[in-house]
C-alpha cells in the first residue's frame, strides 16, 4: 500500500541507523532473501512472466532489484515514489536515494 508523504518520512527516519548503512542492526540475510524470492515469485505468477531480478547487489543499502511497473502490499513492502528520495540527507551519502536505495 502506497504510503503518504508523511507516512514516507516516518518510514525513512525510523529506518535510518547512521552505524549501520548496508542494513539494519537487526538484518537477518536468510530470512531478506526468503521474503525477497517469495515477492519475485509472486509478481512471476502475477504477471505470468519472468521479471528480470537481480540477486547478486553487493556494497549497497538494498537487498535486491525487480524491475516490475506494479506494487505487491501484502509481503509488508512498502512502495516507495522515487521523487522525494532525492531530497538532501544529512548523514554519509547526499540524498534519500543513496541513503537506502544505491550502492555506498
Amino acid at each position: 500500500m502506497p504510503a503518504d508523504e508523511a507516512q514516507l518520512w516516518q518510514l525513512l527516519c525510523s529506518l535510518n541507523d547512521r552505524n549501520h548503512l548496508e542494513f539494519p542492526a537487526n538484518y537477518n540475510h536468510q530470512r531478506a532473501r526468503a521474503r525477497f524470492n517469495q515477492l519475485a515469485e509472486r509478481i512471476n505468477r502475477g504477471f505470468g512472466c519472468q521479471c528480470d531480478v537481480d540477486r547478486e547487489v553487493q556494497d549497497a543499502s538494498f537487498h535486491g532489484r525487480i524491475d516490475i511497473s506494479a506494487a505487491v502490499d501484502d509481503l509488508g513492502y512498502t512502495l516507495i515514489p522515487e521523487g522525494p528520495l532525492w531530497k538532501r540527507y544529512d548523514g554519509p551519502g547526499d540524498t534519500w536515494w543513496t541513503r537506502y536505495f544505491d550502492y555506498l
